[in-house]
């Protein structure tokens, strides 16, 4: 975005174009995850928002969320050890980092089958 006179900010509309639109909501579960300490009652009524604006979401799409949660979360974890191992970032990286290890191995102890069940509402047999 940009004034008469000066840049004030930038837009990334990246995803919203290259990417599946699944990825936007595994994107958004994963980081209200992180900042709601894996509460899945979180995760569910932010779904169900999604879900209530954009139903058209087909089971392939559904059942890849868990795994769009763990590649975003793990990603995240990678960039943040190779700033810390480079000195950046300081103790707001290194925080987020042991966050971010906190909420893998919680996500994993849930599972998948788990999570599609409790936040989703349900289950692929």
């Amino acid at each position: 975005m940009v004034t008469a006179d000066k840049g004030i900010g930038v837009i990334d509309f990246n995803d919203m174009v290259k990417a599946c639109r699944v990825f936007e909501l595994g994107h958004l579960l994963c980081y209200m995850l992180l900042s709601h300490d894996c509460d899945l009652k979180v995760a569910s009524a932010i779904y169900q928002g999604w879900f209530d604006a954009v139903p058209e979401l087909e089971d392939v799409e559904m059942e890849s969320i868990y795994t769009i949660i763990l590649a975003r979360v793990c990603l995240s974890t990678a960039l943040g050890n190779k700033s810390i191992q480079l000195g950046e970032g300081g103790e707001c990286v290194k925080r987020y980092f042991k966050n971010n290890l906190k909420f893998i191995e919680q996500i994993t102890t849930i599972g998948k089958d788990n999570f599609n069940f409790k936040v989703l509402g349900w289950m692929n047999f």
